[in-house]
């Protein structure tokens, strides 16, 4: 039985040292080297190629932040050439813990000069259009 504990123990504090290892990584790396690929994997999981033509800066902590300029979403194949959104600046912040569970905690959310377009597809679906800069409190909409 004390064997057991004994094992159990090693294997615990092994455990913390690994997580504690990873956190310090995680708080202290440079994590914009991984920009291509965050971009290729958020890309496959939207259905639209994301990129991100400026700074880039992911912070992890009790609070993980995300930092990214000239951030622009393609259009369909259908769409043309044009982005269907794009971004000068976004700035998000989430609880950390809240990826893990509910209710889902955003605790800041800046995002300035955003430009979107209003396309229908080929089913006769209209998609959204907007163009919002700076702090304004008009909403953009359409009627179609």
């Amino acid at each position: 039985m004390r064997k057991i504990i004994r094992i159990f123990g090693w294997v615990l504090a092994a455990f913390v040292l690994l997580t504690a290892g990873l956190l310090t990584y995680l708080r202290s790396a440079d994590l914009s080297v991984y920009q291509r690929q965050i971009e290729s994997f958020v890309s496959s999981r939207i259905g639209h190629e994301i990129n991100v033509g400026g700074r880039f800066e992911l912070q992890f902590g009790p609070t993980t932040t995300l930092i990214a300029d000239e951030v622009s979403l393609s259009n369909p194949d259908w769409g043309g050439d044009s982005d269907l959104i794009s971004v000068a600046h976004l700035q998000v912040s989430v609880d950390t813990w809240s990826i893990f569970g509910s209710p889902f905690v955003i605790e800041r959310l800046d995002v300035d000069t955003v430009r979107a377009r209003l396309a229908r597809g080929d089913d006769g679906q209209f998609y959204w259009a907007a163009e919002l800069s700076g702090n304004t409190s008009d909403s953009a909409g359409f009627d179609p």
